[in-house]
């Protein structure tokens, strides 16, 4: 809201500018009315920036306010939704102890087997900067579970896929140029359900 205020703001100032000047050369629009326009333009824009300004600060206290599995979920359920695209919620645990964060989310089920795996590794690299992002995070385990259907037609929530990543290898990976598809080769560990697989 304060970003659309601030446009407007600054269309106004613009246009009470050019009222302003052509209201000099022009006897028939009045200067007053370009100036009234740009200053109420002008304040208009700088409650916009003031408004930008307070709610970083006061994300950033909230934030601190945190303990280090609070900013993580918050984080994610920022980045990924906090819901799936089968309205589960996003974040199903999440615990730290002695550095070492183990993570189950539940994912986004794609159109097909390929676009599931690679919807789930591309929001696997969303995840990983947020957790080592935390001071004193030493290794990560990030576990993604969907719903699977047994051949009997019976549903049950399983671990889709599992990734380890220790500090030192999360520290080499390059996560802007980082491909996803890389995972498997990169983790300290790597699990894919079988049904995934085919």
């Amino acid at each position: 809201m304060a970003a659309f205020f601030g446009v407007i703001g600054l269309v106004a100032v613009i246009f009470g500018v050019i009222l302003f000047i052509v209201g000099i050369f022009s006897k028939k629009i009045r200067k007053s009315h370009g100036a009234i326009l740009a200053a109420l333009g002008l304040v208009l824009f700088i409650i916009s920036v003031s408004t930008d300004i307070n709610a970083e600060q006061k994300e950033k206290e909230k934030l601190s306010s945190m303990t280090v599995t609070e900013r993580i979920e918050y984080n994610i359920k920022k980045k990924l939704g906090e819901k799936t695209n089968f309205d589960k919620n996003r974040v199903v645990s999440i615990e730290e102890k002695n550095g070492y964060v183990q993570l189950v989310l539940n994912a986004d089920e794609g159109t097909d087997k390929k676009g599931t795996v690679l919807g789930i590794l591309a929001d696997a690299k969303e995840v990983f900067p947020i957790v080592f992002k935390e001071i004193g995070v030493e290794k990560a385990l990030v576990t993604f579970r969907l719903t699977f259907v047994d051949q009997y037609g019976k549903e049950k929530d399983d671990d889709a896929i599992r990734i380890v990543l220790t500090k030192p290898t999360n520290e080499k990976i390059e996560w802007r140029n980082f491909e996803e598809e890389n995972f498997a080769s990169v983790a300290d560990s790597f699990y894919i359900h079988p049904g995934l697989n085919d």
